[in-house]
């Protein structure tokens, strides 16, 4: 199941809820519910933790670290939980684009055969420091595994053992063997003519009441584990059930069910393949093995990229500055431009930045203007300008526009839809540059995102200006392309709920225009939409289309622009005193 977040915007700010609860926000004035989403952002990059190419969530700065553990994208995520300006964003998401592989280590038989494997449920070179111990449980009774790693707490797990039932045959001497592999998995006894294929009986329950309709045989489930599967059950082999009751057990599925139900490192399943499931031996302390960190190449973002197009996403930032890799920057733009085509159905925006420098600002600017007119695209932002800040250790670094463009990110999904970034402050100690009015000049003209200085010295936004390389305001500002994307995506999921698959009488008599226009009318008072002062009106000519299966639906409306400019005339007159 999928279910939809809850809304609520309101005092210049947005938030998407989950978890039910009354929610506030200081100097609150509108909430709305049921609208599609529109804060939720991805940063992608490079990092020493977490599943590659799979999409992360975190609520909290704690939460990132500890997953992503460190790299460029840790440091990203970190920046962008407090971007500045008092914005902090509700939650923020992560991929990992560099692959890796997890680490495992084996639990076997005797012989030996691998019985279990226990692998690391994170990925990365890391990994192969996590030991494990399986041992006698030195308590009651069955097997204890410890987990550990460096100097946290060891995970323990002890008394590991699972009794499914007891058995016994009254008549003779009699044996029972167990067979449990992939091959066979069947109950048999030496004799009374017990042959039973496990997989026909659905619960040990189930097995037992069988057994015990059989002559001379008498079979109990033990309490709690009547329910549970006879394909779980050890292999025994020819274990005499004349002399006294014999307890047939699941151990071994115990400490499979017992590492994944309680470990935040481990997980484990059943390789035994053509072997019977037996209990594995002890295994004294033993690294995992096989963790390692792979490639960092352009084939790792676009399996990234594809991944995310199955996700919930509006806006996609980077820490790469399209330097240390073969243009991610462009496959950032090609998706987003194609997840907000037509057929994409899912409206996405990108904001991606300059590196750090390495020359003079001259041509650090004019590096910056070509990388924008590359992009040249209505979808997204290029950064110019980053600043130093302390990273997670404490120590002061320095952060290129390709961070400052996360940090844009963090503002944008913590802002309300209509709300521009421009102006919007930077939480950086410092500026790479301090840039002069011709400097700003040069990079807004030509659409690059440029930070700078306020009168007050704190670092901000100038203007959210996107890379589109043409003078059309509605594409030229990044708040706008959010708005007209949100209601795009919005109403097209609103009427495909109500009406795709309905029976097309639902739609001739006005309800299919009133229901758009009430839409539109939500717009309006989100500040998606806005009035003109003269006419008082935001939208107009609603018209609905039918033409066979087809309806087509169109509609104008006044979208709400930021304020960028204030013109201000001032008119002195000298008094002059006539007596």
């Amino acid at each position: 199941m999928s279910l939809n977040f809850r809304t609520f915007q309101s005092a210049g700010r947005i938030s998407s809820h989950i978890i039910p609860g009354a929610y506030s926000r200081i100097d609150s004035v509108k909430g709305a519910a049921g609208l599609a989403a529109a804060n939720n952002g991805v940063i992608m990059g490079k990092c020493e933790g977490g599943e590659p190419a799979t999409l992360l969530q975190f609520n909290t700065v704690a939460e990132a670290v500890s997953a992503l553990r460190s790299g460029d994208l840790m440091e990203a995520v970190r920046l962008a939980f407090n971007p500045g300006g008092g914005l902090n964003p509700q939650r923020l998401f992560a991929m990992r684009v560099n692959s890796a592989l997890q680490g495992s280590v084996d639990l076997d038989d005797i012989t030996p055969n691998k019985m279990i494997t226990l692998t690391s449920l994170d990925y990365g070179i890391y990994v192969n420091q996590i030991k494990v111990v399986l041992a006698t449980s030195g308590d009651t009774y069955g097997k204890k595994l410890t987990v550990s790693f460096k100097t946290d707490p060891d995970e323990v797990f002890d008394n590991i053992r699972r009794q499914s039932f007891t058995i016994r045959y009254s008549d003779a001497a009699c044996t029972m063997t167990i067979v449990n592999k992939s091959s066979a998995q069947t109950l048999v006894s030496s004799v009374g003519g017990l042959n039973i294929i496990l997989s026909s009986y659905p619960t040990v329950g189930d097995l037992a009441a069988y057994i015990n309709d059989q002559t001379d045989f008498a079979c109990t489930p033990i309490a709690g584990q009547e329910d549970k599967s006879p394909l779980e059950l050890d292999a025994v082999d020819a274990v005499d059930i004349y002399t006294a009751d014999v307890i047939a057990e699941s151990t071994f599925q115990a400490i499979i069910d017992t590492v994944n139900a309680g470990s935040v490192r481990l997980s484990a399943a059943a390789t035994n393949g053509t072997n019977d499931r037996v209990i594995p031996e002890n295994l004294a302390l033993t690294y995992l093995t096989s963790g390692s960190e792979g490639t960092y190449v352009a084939g790792d973002w676009t399996d990234a990229l594809v991944a995310l197009e199955a996700e919930n996403i509006q806006f996609v930032s980077t820490p790469d500055n399209d330097v240390d890799v073969s243009g991610p920057h462009a496959a950032i733009k090609a998706h987003c431009e194609a997840m907000s085509a037509v057929t994409g159905r899912k409206e996405r925006q990108f904001l991606v930045g300059a590196p750090w420098k390495t020359d003079v600002m001259a041509t650090e600017i004019t590096n910056a203007i070509a990388a924008s007119k590359s992009l040249n695209s209505k979808t997204g932002l290029y950064a110019f300008n980053g600043g130093t800040q302390r990273d997670v250790n404490g120590v002061i670094q320095n952060y290129g526009g390709c961070y400052a463009a996360c940090m844009l990110m963090g503002a944008k999904v913590a802002l309300a839809i209509n709300q521009p970034l421009t102006f919007k402050e930077l939480n950086f100690i410092g500026l790479e540059w301090k840039l002069s009015d011709s400097n700003l000049e040069s990079l807004l003209k030509e659409g690059v995102a440029a930070i700078n200085y306020a009168p007050n010295g704190v670092p901000r936004l100038v203007r959210q200006l996107n890379t589109y390389q043409t003078n059309d305001l509605k594409f030229n500002e990044f708040s706008v392309v959010t708005e007209m994307f949100f209601a795009s995506r919005d109403l097209r999921t609103y009427l495909e709920n109500q009406y795709i698959g309905q029976a097309g009488t639902g739609i001739t008599d006005g309800v299919l225009k009133g229901a758009v226009e009430s839409r539109l009318a939500l717009y309006t008072d989100l500040g998606v939409f806005i009035k003109d002062p003269t006419s008082n009106v935001s939208w107009w000519n609603v018209v609905i289309t039918i033409s066979s299966d087809v309806v087509y639906i169109d509609y104008d409306a006044y979208i709400t622009m930021p304020v960028n400019f204030e013109f201000i005339s001032n008119h002195f007159h000298e008094l002059v005193v006539r007596t």
